[in-house]
């Protein structure tokens, strides 16, 4: 599988079966200009322009972007229905986390989660071996939380998205300030992950951390 990223919360998952573009944004809200894209499947966590544009999206796509159990061009996956903040917080309303199995990996898209997820909903996202998970606060779980979560999880790589970035004209935090949260100085950064299941770390080797560059137009 290739995994591209194009800044926020947008990734093209390319499969031996499928593409999966998730999250595309409307460039003209957000400020990022994202490129041209195609795909089989599209899913939106939740309906803010930041993160619900399938029209910018090319092909004979197949729109996803409520929970549920699904399958299409032989991809399953579950949309697991959370909310986009925590209970003590404004309402920003429902978030969907994605978990997907395309070639043999199973991808985990947290969207713009708000909380920590609970035993129940960890069970319906399942064993992860990559996590794809905002680290940028403000609308999101703040980098403590994203620590905590993420240990819950127990993922083999993780790959932050939802960060500030320049150009962007939300105000997001910093992917430093997360960085220093999971302890990591220098994690390895790349411009595309392609990866298999004998790629993945081993039990005695630790959680992976990749940097993708954000792919714009």
């Amino acid at each position: 599988m290739q995994i591209t990223w194009h800044g926020h919360s947008c990734f093209t998952l390319k499969g031996n079966k499928a593409t999966v573009v998730t999250d595309p944004y409307d460039s003209a809200k957000i400020g990022l200009k994202l490129p041209s894209l195609s795909a089989d499947l599209v899913t939106c966590s939740h309906t803010h322009p930041g993160h619900h544009s399938p029209e910018k999206v090319s092909g004979t796509k197949l729109l996803f972007d409520c929970p549920g159990e699904y399958e299409a061009h032989e991809v399953p996956f579950n949309g697991i229905a959370t909310w986009h903040n925590s209970k003590d917080e404004e309402d920003r309303g429902p978030n969907t986390v994605f978990a997907f199995n395309l070639d043999d990996l199973n991808v985990c898209h947290l969207g713009d989660l708000g909380h920590v997820l609970t035993t129940e909903q960890i069970d319906q996202v399942g064993d992860v071996d990559v996590l794809l998970v905002p680290v940028g606060g403000v609308a999101t779980l703040n980098v403590k939380k994203t620590r905590e979560l993420i240990e819950k999880i127990d993922p083999r790589v993780i790959i932050p998205m939802h960060y500030q970035l320049p150009g962007l004209k939300y105000e997001l935090g910093a992917l430093e300030e997360f960085l220093k949260e999971m302890g990591l100085t220098a994690p390895e950064k790349m411009a595309t992950l392609k990866i298999d299941k004998k790629d993945l770390p081993k039990d005695d080797e630790g959680l992976k951390l990749i940097l993708l560059d954000a792919i714009l137009a």
